[in-house]
């Protein structure tokens, strides 16, 4: 902005109004002062400042010709001879700013009504607007959106506005100066206050300020010094807004992630996208949003703060609880959408009507979309899941959780798993929906039985075998009955496995289950492998194979492809074992499974080592272990030990 604004550098550009535009206490006087002081030189009429009052609590905007008025007089334009009207003043400025060189800071501007025509035509005279409006209608002006500052030096602006030791001489934890900063949401105003709460109790230290805002209630009051309030500089922006935007405003504070779009906000509102999005340009305009990416928006952590407070103050708890069970409506109808891309043969449960509300949810475009929008959301959907189970919206709770399995098996993200699930069985149970508690007891089985947790898998199992078998729903017994094959396979107990494996195949085959049924050969193939009957295990996955690529089934081909070649490289076969760990590897790639292509890589480098290609092992070995690690999955520690150990005898692999 100081380049584009300087006389000197202006002749090859046209911008001689730069617009410093952000959320209140972001610092945008700060920069327009620091701006005009290093602009100064290039100015020597003078450079003018003038507070408009636009966003000030307790004043009344400035009017253009009020305005106009000031800066005469500050031409030394007698008050006797000043022009009546609008039009005549304007002329007249022009006239007197013309040949000049003059700097205008024009600061807390609420409209281009209030500013347009103190624009000066003049080439060699230049302003710098601040606002918390987004005065769009400034077309030749330079738009800068200021951010909060980046947290570093949010860290250092407090630690220059604080002493390095407290009144007792004690050092300044910087665990202090982190926390704070972090409360304050890196606004400078924010960071200020602070400071000055620390110099209105000295006493008490940087950690007393800490303590004030993180331990005590209160929130956003808590910012204050006793003559700045952070709260209410930020509230003022609301008085600008109407009814509708202020009930939206509120509303937002429901959503729990960190961005929403459209669609989100009128389901909270249960109104129209249209009108959500009307809403939320008003509440943009004033930077009460933050770019959130696309069609999305966020929100700062000290606007959400303000608007969970009004929510609570003005918002009773039945319509609290309503937009939030419409949220909910709606991310199930997503989550349902993507998740029938992501698993298209999954065995899915139907959604009740009541759960199709929003008729506008669309079919995701692709699994690689899909997934990005599961990854989007996924601290969103986690948490709708828990409120649902606080609000005792049981069915709500465990079709929200069973919708997101498909997504935690794919991508073996089990702490969520786990969390989801754990709500959803107690859902189940407090409704008394023995159905329910038994898929989802299956389910939570899984995430133990992936993560390594086998005595809790089991239990779950047992549980859910129980309870299916009171039902006599002979399918879904078959799915435990599955998944206790593949426990007693990482036991070791095989035969077992191979056993409960057939049992469950047979159901498949007769009810005409043909992703159950591949799936089923796949497993019974790998106890099979280590029973050493090597024929018959190849036989049940290249079957297995030809099933999941005739239904398209990215995830389990993979799977399937990774066993047949471990089974080729137990039988000496090193050759098509590599082959097929290959087509593993991109076979799980595109279909984004990261455990799925960790387990080809660590086939490939035990490939490479038989055939005596250390180096080759050496980055096979390695590129296993980084997605192990990123996931924290089994089999980690032993392929680190691999490499360790190449490290040691060999290394010049590493």
């Amino acid at each position: 902005m100081i380049a584009a604004l300087s006389p000197r550098e202006r002749r090859e550009r046209t911008a001689q109004v730069g617009v410093v535009r952000g959320m209140a206490g972001v610092g945008k006087t700060a920069v327009a002062l620091r701006a005009a002081h290093e602009l100064s030189s290039t100015f020597p009429d003078g450079c003018v400042y003038r507070d408009l009052g636009g966003d000030t609590v307790g004043l009344r905007p400035t009017r253009g010709e009020d305005l106009l008025e000031w800066l005469l007089r500050h031409l030394q334009v007698d008050g006797k001879t000043m022009p009546a009207t609008m039009a005549e003043r304007a002329a007249l400025y022009q006239g007197r700013m013309r040949g000049k060189r003059i700097l205008l800071v024009l600061d807390n501007v609420r409209s281009t009504d209030q500013v347009e025509q103190a624009i000066p035509s003049a080439p060699e005279c230049a302003v710098i607007i601040t606002t918390r409006h987004r005065l769009a209608a400034l077309d030749a002006a330079l738009h800068i959106d200021l951010p909060p500052l980046r947290r570093h030096d949010a860290q250092n602006l407090l630690r220059e506005l604080v002493p390095p030791e407290n009144p007792a001489g004690e050092p300044r934890d910087d665990r202090d100066v982190e926390q704070v900063v972090e409360r304050c949401g890196d606004l400078p105003l924010a960071i200020h206050v602070a400071a000055g709460m620390y110099r209105r109790k000295p006493h008490l230290g940087l950690s007393g300020v800490r303590e004030h805002l993180t331990a005590r209630p209160g929130g956003l009051r808590a910012l204050t010094d006793g003559e700045r309030s952070v709260d209410v500089v930020l509230r003022a922006a609301l008085g600008e807004l109407g009814e509708p935007e202020r009930r939206t405003f509120r509303l937002l504070s429901l959503h729990p992630g960190q961005r929403f779009t459209p669609a989100a906000v009128a389901a909270l509102g249960d109104t129209s996208v249209v009108e959500a999005e009307r809403q939320l340009d008003k509440l943009w305009d004033v930077h009460l949003l933050t770019p959130g990416g696309g069609e999305r928006y966020g929100m700062h952590d000290l606007l959400r703060d303000l608007g969970t407070h009004e929510l609570a103050a003005v918002v009773s708890s039945d319509e609290r609880d309503a937009a939030s069970r419409r949220l909910t409506e709606l991310y199930i109808g997503l989550a349902d959408a993507a998740d029938s891309v992501v698993a298209p043969h999954r065995n899915r449960m139907p959604l009740p009507d009541h759960l199709h509300r929003f008729e506008r949810v669309s079919p995701m475009a692709d699994a690689t979309s899909a997934l990005e929008w599961f990854e989007e959301e996924e601290t969103a959907l986690v948490s709708l899941v828990r409120s649902a189970f606080e609000r005792c919206d049981d069915e709500y709770c465990w079709h929200l959780a069973h919708i997101l399995r498909g997504y935690f098996f794919l991508t073996c993200r089990f702490e969520p798993w786990i969390s989801t699930h754990e709500y959803a069985l107690e859902c189940a149970r407090r409704s008394g929906n023995i159905w329910w508690e038994a898929t989802t007891r299956n389910n939570l089985g899984l995430a133990y039985a992936m993560r390594g947790d086998l005595e809790p898998a089991s239990h779950q199992y047992e549980l859910a075998l129980e309870l299916f078998t009171e039902l006599d729903d002979e399918v879904s017994a078959s799915h435990t009955l599955g998944h206790q094959a593949w426990i007693h396979h990482l036991e070791g107990d095989y035969v077992a496995s191979v056993d409960k494996g057939r049992t469950a195949l047979a159901v498949y085959r007769r009810t005409s289950l043909r992703r159950n049924a591949a799936i089923m050969l796949r497993e019974i193939a790998g106890s099979l492998a280590s029973l050493r009957r090597m024929p018959e295990a190849s036989s049940h996955l290249e079957s297995a194979i030809a099933e999941f690529r005739s239904l398209g089934l990215d995830l389990d081909l993979a799977m399937a492809l990774n066993t047949l070649a471990e089974v080729h490289l137990r039988s000496d076969d090193v050759d098509a074992a590599e082959a097929r760990f290959h087509e593993a590897a991109g076979v799980a790639r595109m279909c984004g499974s990261c455990a799925e292509e960790a387990r080809a890589f660590r086939g490939l480098g035990d490939t490479a080592i038989v055939q005596g290609r250390r180096g080759e092992a050496y980055a096979h070995w390695s590129s296993a272990l980084t997605l192990l690690d990123d996931l924290d999955l089994p089999g980690a520690v032993e392929v680190r030990a691999h490499l360790d150990e190449m490290s040691v005898h060999y290394p010049e692999t590493s």
